[in-house]
């Protein structure tokens, strides 16, 4: 009944500034706090409270309006958390303080928009384009990424239209996923140290209890870690975090591709060859046992095993099988006097001539069309296929909502928010090197069922990469 009636008086008007009580349920605390809502996504019911230079995750009753709330809110909040565990603020109810100033939150994306006379221009939901004079503590907007929406609150100008200064950047807490071995970990806190494939340390603030943490993991565990992260300091930690134990080594991936021998090395006691694929050339690592007599320079085989390092490019082959070319490539014309398609492998400067059985189906590919090509390279010499098989490739341009580096696939959605499930051919790209929200393209075979839509054997790049463009 006291703390009741102490919660009542707090909601009525008392200023609360970071100073937390001890409630008499046995292991939680009654936290009191004012900030600033930094993030507000409904959706996924994901609150973020700023205060006192901290983020606080809030997790509403169900008596809190939350409806009425909006980015930017100046807030006092009253919850439950545990002892070691503050951070995640259970069973919050709040109270809006009402601002005075003349201020404005307006949501918009980094597009088209670039520094102009020591602003930054913004275009808005509304298809305005802003000004937005950052404050002091905004060092250009480095770690921003252009086609991406962001919240922004600043005062508004008294004699310039669509303009706001000493604007802060709200919800700039994102999702972030990571594939990292776990250095060190203290299960009561919650906080743990993992170190990426860069060798490089960052902490995580885990929100999974005591008992678990205690139990599952150990040191140098390889670890999927799901959290959030400031987007405007790479290094800072990984906030609100989960981790998933992964039963395999750092780079150990699963790869299954065709690709043409381009040197074959035998020392006597082991057998390697280079094999390349796209722009990228391998060192596949062959086993006695599954060597091949019919391994030549200049062939092509499919590769199956497992990629042990993207950076130095190294495989451990499983199986070796001879097999006609293959690859993906962009139409750049035709020549209905030899039957023959004039093809720009992807991501190389080879320009290949394939020649087609059916002249009929020449002019079903028009310039540009990205599409698989298979057919029998007879002379290692010359850049021309026979007997080829075109198949039309789609392309898809979204940002990422989900990775997973266990299954080496990709959720994007689209502008039109259609999603999309990637299936990598992960001999093409290393998946560490992306996260949520980049913007990517892709092309592979687009494949529809009633559940989701799939594009298979996947080949991505980064569509836009501006970060370094938006500083002034």
């Amino acid at each position: 009944m006291i703390i009741r009636l102490f919660l009542m008086v707090v909601l009525a008007g008392v200023q609360i500034v970071n100073v937390p009580f001890t409630s008499s349920q046995e292991g939680l605390k009654t936290i009191c706090l004012r900030g600033i809502l930094e993030t507000y996504n409904t959706d996924a019911g994901f609150f973020v409270l700023e205060s006192g230079g901290g983020f606080y995750r809030l997790v509403f009753n169900d008596e809190a309006n939350i409806d009425e709330l909006f980015p930017g809110d100046d807030l006092e909040i009253v919850g439950q958390c545990e002892e070691d565990r503050n951070f995640l603020v259970k069973n919050v109810s709040c109270k809006r303080i009402q601002d005075n100033e003349n201020m404005r939150v307006i949501y918009a994306k980094l597009s088209s928009g670039d520094w102009h006379d020591g602003l930054f221009r913004v275009l808005s939901t509304s298809w305005q384009y802003w000004q937005v004079n950052f404050a002091s503590k905004y060092i250009g907007m480095k770690g921003l990424k252009r086609e991406i929406w962001y919240t922004f609150k600043g005062h508004l100008d008294n004699h310039l239209s669509q303009t706001l200064h000493e604007t802060v950047l709200l919800d700039k807490i994102r999702p972030r996923i990571v594939g990292a071995k776990l250095k060190t970990i203290d299960p009561k806190s919650g906080m743990a140290v993992i170190i990426d494939k860069w060798d490089q340390e960052i902490k995580v603030q885990l929100e999974m209890t005591e008992k678990e943490l205690e139990e599952k993991f150990v040191e140098n565990d390889y670890l999927k870690v799901t959290g959030y992260q400031n987007v405007l300091d790479r290094f800072s930690p990984i906030l609100f975090g989960k981790i998933e134990k992964i039963s395999m080594q750092s780079e150990s991936v699963k790869t299954d591709f065709i690709g043409q021998v381009v040197a074959i090395k035998d020392t006597g006691k082991t057998i390697s060859c280079q094999v390349r694929s796209g722009w990228l050339i391998y060192t596949v690592y062959i086993p006695q046992e599954i060597y091949s007599s019919k391994l030549e320079q200049g062939k092509w085989f499919r590769v199956q095993g497992f990629r042990t390092s993207f950076v130095d490019k190294l495989i451990t082959a499983t199986k070796l099988t001879p097999s006609q070319a293959i690859f993906y490539g962009v139409i750049l014309g035709s020549d209905l006097t030899v039957d023959e398609l004039t093809i720009s492998e992807l991501n190389t400067r080879l320009t290949w001539r394939a020649r087609l059985n059916d002249r009929t189906k020449l002019k079903n590919y028009p310039f540009g069309a990205y599409v698989k090509v298979t057919g029998k390279h007879l002379n290692p010499d010359h850049q021309q296929i026979k007997d080829t098989s075109i198949k039309e490739l789609g392309l898809v341009v979204g940002a990422i909502n989900n990775i997973n580096f266990v299954t080496q696939t990709v959720i994007v959605c689209d502008d039109k928010n259609n999603s999309y499930t990637l299936q990598l051919r992960t001999e093409q790209q290393d998946l560490e090197e992306f996260n949520f929200e980049d913007k990517i393209q892709a092309i592979g075979r687009i494949e529809t069922s009633e559940e989701y839509t799939l594009i298979s054997e996947c080949v991505i790049s980064r569509y836009i990469t501006n970060e370094e463009d938006l500083e002034p």
